[in-house]
């Protein structure tokens, strides 16, 4: 017998049919499970699919059965089955072709942003400065299919799609994906990382994305959805942007931006060119956005923008839902948000401008706009932004905080609080506005109120630098040095780099006096902050009470390259230059400084004293007579005054100044000494004792006192007192010589000789140029009969100052006595020359020409003397001479 074909489908023949009905049932199921996994379109598919081939099958195994076989020597059976697996091969295959269009469609997208910790409006929304509480994490987190983002890697996740069945598609995210990797390409972003995940999320979901991205320490996560119109991606934001204006230089009220919109909708055609560069755009500007990185957000912003009005005039503008305005009104928001870090604050405000054309009922951009209008000094446009937003939300305590500072700058501090407080009362939980309130009450001087408002700011910020510093000025203020310098350490913990704390503990020191800490402060200070003028001012204060007053000046004259209207620099670098004796300087700087300030009491004053130094004394006592007019309990001011009436010789006015300094200062020793010391001058030397007297009670170690009360004493003839002052003096300062020039004086008029040269001697040794020392010694000398030791000493005079008269006249008289009466003789023709009226020259001359026997010179010369003089002694010598010359008086 000749061997049959083998028929291979011979087993699936023989299967009962029951068993080939469930094998496709189960078939058709895992098909089914596995595709709507992926796609609920594509499940659909595979089940029509798997409905129309087994429909296929049924209908080619009745036609087949029945025609008769034509192949020679195969039966009918095997020929058939093999047409009809062949033909249903081909069934399937045009199935697969005619479906494809159905299951792979292009898609379309759709892009939300949300910034953790702040609001998330509707595509059309108002943005608030709200906060959204961030979600918490589960227990038990499931394992990451993708690593964690490092630190400082910029983490962009990009989740898997749905549509309006929430079915997952792969191609939406995919598309993204590689629009982005393209673009990407061509920017320096080393720390960028983009990641696909298999979660998908809905439209409501934004919490889920959240903590999902939070999970992964993503900046941003890239999710949403498609339908039969388009895809539409949304961007999360996870990393929140600094929303406090922080303004440089001292510490100062601290103002709420209101964030950038958080969720809002742009439709993206993949079909469109541009609106695909807007997509990549927008993305990677929202990246370097989040790395803060505002130079490079800046232009990809504006590209995105011009895309943006490139889709309009494309005219493919989607349909219900959406509004092109809003999408303008949220990239403008965030650029004018770049133009402010970026420092383009006139940009800025064009941003937030065109924001509200497009949307013109948001509070959000007429609160950014009026913090910036007020940065620029517009307190007009400020105050009309604020009254706006608060118009548009009576809600919005940012606005409230932030108009609250506008007040501060135009000086009504009572209407500040009131807005801090509206502030607060909306949001119980807003330290800025607790803050701000109590910065308020330390410019009221209600410092118990700061320092309550600062401790409950901190309650909220604990670890606020800011808020440290401030309570360490309220502090400070109200003369808690210690409180107020552990807060000030407190504020450097936080925050090394805090220059405002340094200054303050640079304060307390300067106020302790110790000055060599204040200017290590201050120092530090400016080291961390070159370009603040006040600190290059408070370093050169330091240096001004240590007495290095060219460093002074040379911080003073920084602080004012920096700052020409510091009116406090200009009045202290007059001040240095004062002490170093550069008066016209000092008029110089304390005139530019009244110009800024016409009518500070206490400038008037020192530019008064530097007019006296000068000897302009009109002027100076225009200066005091100001001052006491605007400081009329200044005493200070009526004891210069006075000075200034004493040099101009108005004695009844000077010593009404005296009297009403004293009143005024009772307790100050200068006023009872320069009142003694005019007293002196009018010759009322007990009134002058009594006055050193009560100064002396004030100041009891001062040796200018004991000094000057010695000769009121010796005036008054009371030797003992005057010498015992003297020694005091002495002994107190025993390094100047007019004590023991005074106390010499005295021993002279004692005729205590050897203790007065001594003396003179102990004075000439600490100062040797004193002319009238070596003089008056010369002429104790002379009283003792030392007649070459009294020539030697007036010699010594004369050769340190050859114009003095007297001591030519005193070296005349002892070489005279010397008999040297040619030498003597020129002396007292020298005497003459240099003062004619010195009728103890004329007696002088007029003895040695009686010596050279000159008779008619003689005679003359006693004449003059009768003439000149009405000194009794003088007088009767000349007589006595004349008569003994045989001439009439």
């Amino acid at each position: 017998m000749d061997q049959q074909p083998s028929n291979q489908l011979e087993w699936f023949k023989n299967l009962p049919g029951w068993t080939k009905a469930t094998i496709g049932f189960i078939g058709a199921i895992i098909a089914f499970i596995i595709s709507f996994r992926e796609n609920f379109h594509l499940a659909v598919v595979v089940v029509a699919f798997l409905l129309l081939a087994t429909l296929l099958y049924i209908c080619l195994y009745v036609i087949l059965s029945r025609t008769p076989g034509n192949q020679e020597g195969a039966p009918p059976e095997y020929r058939f089955g093999r047409l009809r697996f062949w033909a249903m091969g081909a069934g399937i295959v045009l199935l697969l072709v005619l479906s494809s269009a159905f299951w792979n469609r292009p898609s379309r997208a759709f892009i939300a942003v949300a910034l953790l910790g702040t609001p998330t409006p509707t595509a059309t929304a108002t943005p608030t400065p709200t906060a959204t509480p961030a979600p918490t994490p589960s227990p038990t987190p499931t394992p990451l299919p993708v690593a964690t983002a490092a630190a400082h890697e910029i983490l962009v996740l990009l989740a898997q799609f749905r549509d309006e069945s929430q079915q997952a598609n792969y191609d939406a995210a995919g598309s993204i994906e590689l629009a982005l990797r393209q673009a990407l390409a061509a920017y320096d972003l080393p720390n960028l990382r983009l990641a696909a995940i298999p979660d998908s999320f809905q439209r409501r979901e934004l919490e889920e994305v959240r903590s999902l991205g939070q999970r992964y320490n993503a900046a941003i996560v890239i999710w949403g959805h498609y339908d039969d119109a388009g895809m539409y991606p949304r961007f999360t934001i996870l990393r929140e942007a600094s929303m406090i204006y922080v303004p440089p230089g001292p510490a100062d009220y601290l103002a709420s931006l209101s964030s950038p919109p958080a969720d809002f909708a742009l439709y993206i055609n993949r079909d469109l060119p541009a609106q695909l560069t807007f997509l990549t755009q927008f993305a990677i500007g929202l990246i370097y956005y989040t790395e803060a990185n505002y130079l490079a957000a800046h232009p990809l912003l504006s590209e995105a923008l011009r895309s943006l009005e490139q889709i309009q005039a494309d005219g493919r503008v989607p349909g219900a839902g959406f509004d092109l305005a809003a999408e303008g009104y949220n990239l403008y928001f965030y650029r004018a948000y770049v133009n402010y870090e970026l420092g383009d604050l006139a940009a800025a405000v064009d941003d937030y401008t065109r924001a509200i054309e497009l949307v013109p009922d948001d509070a959000a951009a007429y609160n950014n706009r009026g913090i910036i209008h007020r940065r620029m000094g517009d307190g007009q446009a400020a105050r009309a932004d604020y009254d706006q937003a608060l118009a548009l939300d009576p809600n919005d305590a940012a606005a409230y905080n932030n108009r609250g500072n506008l007040q501060v700058d135009l000086g009504e501090l009572l209407a500040a609080v009131e807005d801090y407080t509206r502030a607060i009362e909306l949001d119980p939980d807003y330290a800025l506005a607790y803050l701000n309130r109590g910065l308020a009450y330390i410019d009221l001087a209600e410092y118990d109120k700061a320092i309550a408002d600062f401790d409950r700011a901190l309650t909220m910020m604990p670890a606020d630098p800011i808020i440290y510093l401030s309570r360490g000025d309220a502090f400070r203020a109200q003369g808690q040095e210690t409180a107020a310098l552990a807060d000030y350490d407190k504020t450097l913990q936080l925050d090394p780099t805090n220059a405002e704390a340094h200054n303050g503990r640079g304060l307390i020191f300067f106020d302790r006096g110790d000055y060599t800490a204040a200017l290590d402060a201050f120092t530090r200070a400016v080291e961390l902050l070159p370009e603040t003028s006040v600190f290059l001012t408070n370093r050169g204060l330091a240096h001004l009470e240590l007495k290095d007053y060219p460093a002074a000046i040379a911080d003073f004259s920084a602080a004012l390259d920096l700052d020409p209207t510091d009116a406090t620099a200009l009045h202290n670098r007059g001040r240095a230059a004062y002490t170093l004796d550069r008066y016209p300087d000092a008029i110089a700087d304390y005139s530019a400084a009244l110009v800024l300030q016409p009518d500070d009491p206490v400038i008037l004053y020192n530019r008064g004293l530097a007019y006296y130094q000068q000897g302009q004394l009109e002027e100076a006592l225009a200066d005091f007579d100001r001052a006491i007019q605007l400081d009329p309990p200044n005493g200070d001011a009526y004891l210069q005054r006075a000075k200034v009436h004493v040099a101009l010789q108005h004695w009844p006015a000077a010593l009404a100044d005296f009297d009403q300094a004293v009143d005024l200062s009772p307790n100050d020793p200068d006023v009872y000494q320069a009142r003694a010391e005019l007293y002196y001058r009018l010759e009322d030397y007990s009134a002058a004792v009594a006055d050193y007297s009560r100064a002396l009670k004030l100041d009891a170690d001062n040796p200018t006192l004991y000094n000057d009360r010695g000769n009121a004493y010796f005036a008054l003839g009371q030797a003992d007192a005057a010498l015992a002052d003297y020694t005091r003096a002495i002994q107190l300062e025993p390094a100047n010589p007019i004590h023991y020039f005074n106390r010499a004086i005295v021993y002279r008029s004692q005729q205590q000789y050897r203790q007065a040269i001594a003396d003179f001697s102990a004075a000439i040794a600490r100062d040797p140029r004193d002319v009238v020392a070596y003089r008056e010694r010369g002429d104790t000398f002379y009283d003792l009969g030392d007649l070459p030791a009294a020539v030697a000493d007036y010699s010594r005079a004369l050769e340190l100052d050859p114009n003095d008269a007297r001591t030519y006249n005193n070296r005349c008289y002892a070489l005279h006595e010397l008999g040297r009466h040619q030498e003597a003789l020129a002396d007292c023709n020298q005497s003459l020359a240099l003062d004619p009226t010195d009728a103890y020259a004329y007696d002088s001359r007029g003895s040695v020409y009686q010596a050279l026997g000159q008779v008619e010179a003689a005679i003359a010369d006693f004449r003059q003397v009768l003439a000149l003089t009405d000194d009794p002694e003088l007088i009767r010598r000349a007589e006595a001479a004349l008569a003994s010359l045989g001439s009439a008086p």
